[in-house]
């Protein structure tokens, strides 16, 4: 009897799992193939930042490093997408066996730029891939769909802004750039 409850148990589990990827994959395809303009609001991003990172943390607790001069910037962006770009780089990070995670935030007002980086200090790229690494359908893992990133940059890009990547041995940063669109001030 409790052989059967066992395997019932273990079958239960395998189906809750690839119905958990299946639904990852048809979100990421269905994110690709459906973007719109953002919606465009202002937000203070430290405050978005704190909030989305400790909702999708994956396991580990993240640490910040948030410019002090942006608590008192809202500036535009898209609620929603950027979320997905925050979703994606917390998954990717806890994929790569990260066991440390920073996140950073610096306001450029010369360039009227806004830096989020999220850094991680799990598996790196090899250099091989990173080339590569924004390109939809290219994934390394067994059961991705290679459209994350591609997402990412899509998102970014909708927003007037650019991704980039960097990896070694110590480290993996994605650093996104985000315009400073008419500030508001508090």
């Amino acid at each position: 009897d409790s052989e059967l409850v066992e395997t019932l148990w273990g079958s239960a589990k395998v189906i809750n799992d690839e119905s958990k990827k299946l639904e990852r994959i048809i979100n990421d395809v269905l994110i690709f193939t459906s973007f719109k303009k953002p919606v465009l609001k202002p937000h203070s991003i430290n405050n978005f930042i704190k909030e989305e990172i400790s909702r999708v943390s994956n396991g580990v607790k993240p640490g910040f490093n948030l410019d002090r001069q942006l608590n008192r910037v809202n500036t535009a962006f898209d609620r929603d997408m950027i979320s997905i770009c925050m979703q994606d780089l917390m998954r990717n990070a806890a994929e790569a066996s990260a066991s440390r995670i920073l996140v950073k935030t610096k306001l450029k007002p010369k360039q009227r730029e806004i830096v989020i980086s999220v850094i991680n200090n799990g598996k790196g790229i090899s250099p091989q891939l990173i080339k590569d690494i924004f390109s939809p359908f290219m994934t390394t893992k067994m059961d991705g769909t290679g459209l994350g990133l591609a997402n990412v940059q899509s998102i970014v890009g909708s927003h007037g802004g650019n991704i980039s990547v960097s990896s070694d041995d110590d480290a993996t940063e994605f650093k996104i750039i985000l315009p400073l669109f008419k500030p508001t001030y508090k």
